[in-house]
């Protein structure tokens, strides 16, 4: 959250907010936000923590076909995803796309809670290449992620057969990359 502090006010809004798209429970999720001070916050709105997808479809889309948009609330035709803007106060928005490995992952909205503010084109390229670098983030944290655990495989698995397992570089010395614990029980030494 403190990056999001950092990008709100760079950005001069009143709120900047992550929403994680749930694509099995066809909802989305408010999981990080920052506000301004006299904001108020959302991040413990019972209504953003699984906002059905169906009440906002149409802006959806939009994201999903990986396209930023902004607009004042005001000028937004009557349905339920306007009632919940107004309810929240936000009076001017911008929402930007997060991919992770080419899926729709979520999205990074800036609020103007205050003021009507129409984003220029400078402003929204700049703020679409924070939201791609967060992608990278996520994108990379997935991979350790998948990496670690195929590692703890790969572990689980050599340590439980009775033999030696030794991986090694291919240089001049063979430097060790792993060594199961079966070594020390044939050698009595690791």
């Amino acid at each position: 959250d403190e990056i999001l502090l950092t990008i709100g006010e760079a950005a001069n809004v009143d709120r900047v907010h992550f929403f994680v798209n749930d694509s099995k429970a066809d909802t989305i999720q408010l999981k990080h936000e920052w506000v301004a001070k006299s904001i108020d916050s959302q991040i413990e709105n019972q209504e953003l923590k699984n906002f059905p997808n169906k009440n906002f479809r149409e802006l959806l889309n939009i994201l999903i076909d990986n396209k930023e948009y902004n607009f004042l609330v005001k000028d937004l035709g009557e349905s339920i995803a306007k009632q919940s803007l107004e309810k929240r106060k936000i009076i001017s928005l911008l929402r930007l796309p997060v991919f992770v490995k080419n899926e729709f992952y979520g999205f990074i909205g800036f609020d103007d809670c205050k003021k009507e503010r129409i984003w220029n084109t400078d402003e929204i390229n700049i703020l679409r290449t924070l939201a791609n670098n967060i992608s990278s983030t996520l994108e990379r944290n997935i991979n350790e992620s998948i990496i670690l655990e195929s590692e703890e495989r790969f572990k689980l698995l050599t340590n439980n057969i009775p033999g030696t397992v030794y991986l090694s570089n291919y240089d001049e010395k063979w430097s060790d990359i792993y060594l199961n614990d079966e070594i020390q029980n044939l050698t009595g030494y690791l």
